[in-house]
């Protein structure tokens, strides 16, 4: 108990003390009017249990004095019939003591009835014997004496049976008392059992919440642990994903580079040989010029000479009309079916991973300078969808699309312009 004690006092003080909660009042309340009812029994039973009826004598007074000529002479009277006492009202718990059965009382014989006897003469009485006298004062004697006795014997019973059932009553107290006490004593022992059960959960509550808090206090640092890790992992791959990226753009830099690199020699080797193409061109124009110049001159000469000759010819009857030529200059028919093929192949070589629901239908026109062999020189954007990333993929497509495809009759047209649609994608 000690111990226990000390556990408790120990335990109290990492925690503020706390009262023991109040007993329960109606056990106590229960017992006490249980312990007020028993005595209210016991001096109930003790008052009554005094209450004797009276025993009743009965007695009856014979005229021996008078007698009757004619009458036989009287039998001897039975004793008088004794009542017998009532029963002293007992607890029904309490058993109650086997009496001795008591001798049956000899019935009393009916009294004769008496002979109305004329009146007799006046007489002188004769005397009874002296026998008859002393036989009657010893059946008298005989009889006050077995009236005694039997008197003395229902007291002696009745003193017996009340010490009886005083015996009864006392063993009854005693055990009624020894009961109350062990049951007090049984409530005393399951209230400390109560209290020490109490104290013991008490005791096993602080160390679960304990170790509640414990665990709860390792579990957030592992997560507080985990977190970290995932930070700096988080933070590795993007490092990771930034040197890629960086690598990348030094890449796609080197490689732009060195294709402007290409395209700046494909476009010299274009220009020169367009300026041989111009020069030629030029030539062969001046050459056209002059002979057309010729031609018409030659035309105009002819014509002066025809005009001459009908003025001379006429007579100035009518008027004549003339009629003349005059070049005629055609453009260049546009071939669309090398449009489309274009249009085509620029189309399956793009790919742009935006979305391609934007308001209306965006448009990119790129200016394309090709070879004589269809292979492309430069790109040049003209005019911007207005989404950056489409103009970019459809740069893209344009340059992977190199060569063109040609016209049927195997020509291409040096410089094209290209309208792509971002609806067209889809």
């Amino acid at each position: 108990m000690s111990a226990r004690k000390h556990d408790d006092t120990g335990a109290g003080a990492a925690s503020p003390y706390r009262l023991p909660p109040e007993p329960n009042r109606w056990p106590s309340i229960g017992l006490a009017v249980g312990v007020h009812a028993l005595l209210l029994a016991f001096l109930w039973v003790g008052v009554s249990w005094q209450n004797n009826t009276p025993v009743s004598v009965e007695a009856e007074v014979w005229d021996m004095s008078t007698q009757s000529a004619s009458a036989p002479p009287a039998p001897t009277p039975p004793p008088p019939q004794e009542s017998q006492p009532e029963p002293l009202p007992a607890p029904k718990p309490a058993p109650e003591p086997e009496l001795e059965p008591e001798p049956a009382p000899i019935p009393r014989p009916a009294p004769l009835p008496r002979a109305t006897a004329p009146e007799p003469v006046a007489k002188p009485l004769p005397k009874q014997p002296d026998i008859a006298l002393e036989r009657d004062k010893k059946r008298k004697k005989e009889l006050e004496r077995k009236q005694e006795e039997a008197r003395l014997e229902r007291e002696r019973e009745a003193e017996e049976k009340r010490a009886e059932e005083k015996r009864v009553e006392e063993r009854k107290r005693v055990e009624q008392e020894r009961k109350a006490k062990a049951l007090a004593e049984q409530k005393e022992r399951d209230l400390q059992e109560k209290k020490e059960r109490q104290l013991e959960q008490e005791r096993v509550e602080k160390k679960e919440q304990a170790r509640k808090e414990e665990a709860e206090k390792k579990k957030q640092a592992d997560k507080a642990e985990k977190d970290k890790q995932a930070a700096k992992a988080e933070k590795e791959k993007a490092d990771r994903e930034k040197a890629e990226k960086a690598e990348k753009a030094e890449r796609e830099k080197a490689e732009k580079a060195d294709k402007e690199k290409a395209e700046k020699a494909a476009r010299e080797k274009a220009e020169k040989a367009e300026k041989a193409e111009k020069a030629a061109k030029e030539k062969a124009e001046k050459a056209e010029k002059a002979a057309k110049e010729k031609a018409e001159n030659a035309k105009l000469a002819a014509a002066r000479d025809a005009e001459m000759k009908r003025l001379m010819a006429g007579a100035g009857a009518g008027t004549s009309g003339s009629s003349g030529t005059a070049a005629k200059s055609t453009a260049p028919r546009i071939d669309k079916g090398y449009s489309s093929k274009i249009q085509a192949k620029v189309k399956g070589n793009t790919a742009y991973s935006g979305s391609t629901d934007e308001g209306g239908n965006p448009v990119a026109t790129f200016r394309v300078e090709q070879l004589p062999t269809g292979e492309i020189i430069s790109v040049r954007k003209l005019k911007s969808s207005g989404i950056p990333a489409f103009d970019e993929a459809v740069e893209r497509g344009i340059t992977a699309s190199s060569p063109l495809p040609k016209k049927d009759d195997g020509t291409v047209e040096r410089t094209i312009e290209i309208n792509f649609h971002m609806k067209e994608l889809r």
